[in-house]
């Protein structure tokens, strides 16, 4: 039976549950939400360093890895944006692929009905043609890094 682990927050990795989890998984699946600490804060409220210290912390393990990135209009739908969040996988072998996720709606009445302020409130969706075109930069960026 294939196992895998979904890391959608940062985790503290000093957790001994948490890395038992991580070591039965057969692969994970990690959000990385922004490309730096700033965003991270802006838009989270936590800083980056917990998920890459997650992210080594797969590394050390051999931990085979996915990156999932929410691509949001005029926030990180660029290529020079992406460059970044690559950059952090510039020495990480453990991660097999980067998907791109796309920026959505669907969950915007969450907000209203909680009484809380959406930042991102007037963000559009993002497209679907200019997801492919960013997810194939994404995909050959990745390949040649790893030398492929």
């Amino acid at each position: 039976m294939h196992k895998e682990a979904k890391v959608a927050e940062p985790l503290m990795i000093s957790k001994e549950e948490v890395k038992e989890v991580l070591l039965g998984a057969q692969s994970v699946l990690l959000d990385l939400k922004f490309f730096d600490d700033e965003s991270y804060r802006r838009y989270t409220g936590r800083g980056i360093e917990p998920t890459l210290d997650t992210l080594r912390y797969l590394q050390s393990i051999g931990k085979k890895t996915r990156i999932r990135i929410v691509v949001v209009p005029t926030i990180n739908d660029s290529e020079e944006k992406l460059a970044l969040y690559l950059e952090h996988l510039r020495e990480v072998t453990c991660v097999d692929r980067v998907e791109l996720l796309p920026f959505h709606t669907m969950g915007f009445f969450k907000y209203a009905e909680l009484g809380i302020e959406n930042s991102l409130a007037n963000t559009p969706p993002l497209d679907a043609e200019r997801k492919r075109q960013l997810q194939n930069y994404v995909d050959q960026k990745l390949k040649d890094m790893r030398g492929n």
